[in-house]
């Protein structure tokens, strides 16, 4: 099993991130919080300062979010120039903002790009790029495409938060959705909402038996004790 810490924008910059994990336990690999793709050929490393190695002695995934192809392969080489592998695509962010501009969970309902964005960084790049995405943006039925998506190309996990977008944060959980999701994908899987307690863990890990991977946000700063519970 692995405890995550979910990429807390606006929070959980290196600063916090570092803090954390000097004073408490449990967590073993970080996403961090979103950077957006740039319009620049060629991204001024100064702006990637949350990513720098030095400040991230603990395993990170860098975190990018937007809709642009050439804009994810520039933004991709800038990470991957800095010693990391591995980066992540937010699919999931519910801010209006974000939304409106067809990025995050806005484009859950625009598969035709989430394609384009796929098909482009693996046309570049062998592998290192996975997904965290959530169940839809006002409703279920908009995942299934996403999910047919996803399966065509070797990402490296998807992390699903089963809300809506339109739930923001919100309401329950989906779990029923989240069962459907895990049938259909053929990738590892990170589960990621509503983890607040160890009998959490217990009880979604007997509804999901093949996910070892589980993801905590808020929980971390409410109690930060939680993952050395687990």
């Amino acid at each position: 099993m692995k405890l995550w810490m979910a990429p807390l924008h606006g929070l959980n910059n290196y600063s916090f991130r570092n803090l954390w994990m000097e004073h408490f336990e449990g967590i073993d690999e970080i996403i961090t919080p979103f950077i957006s793709l740039m319009e620049q050929r060629k991204i001024n490393t100064s702006r990637l300062v949350d990513f720098y190695p030095e400040h991230n002695p603990h395993p990170v995934i860098p975190q990018v979010i937007g809709n642009k192809p050439d804009q994810l392969a520039t933004m991709s080489e800038s990470i991957f120039s800095l010693g990391y592998s591995k980066i992540n695509l937010n699919l999931g962010c519910p801010a209006s903002q974000v939304v409106k501009h067809k990025r995050g969970a806005g484009l859950i309902i625009h598969p035709e790009i989430v394609e384009t964005l796929l098909w482009s960084f693996f046309n570049r790049f062998e592998r290192g790029l996975s997904v965290k995405i959530r169940i839809g943006l006002k409703n279920t039925k908009e995942i299934y495409p996403i999910l047919d998506i996803l399966n065509r190309y070797p990402l490296e996990f998807v992390c699903i938060h089963p809300r809506l977008g339109s739930q923001m944060y919100e309401g329950t959980v989906n779990l029923e959705i989240m069962q459907a999701c895990v049938s259909i994908l053929n990738h590892r899987i990170i589960y990621s909402g509503d983890i607040k307690s160890a009998q959490d863990i217990v009880r979604l890990s007997e509804l999901f038996p093949t996910i070892n991977d589980w993801m905590i946000g808020r929980q971390l700063i409410v109690n930060p004790f939680l993952p050395e519970e687990i």
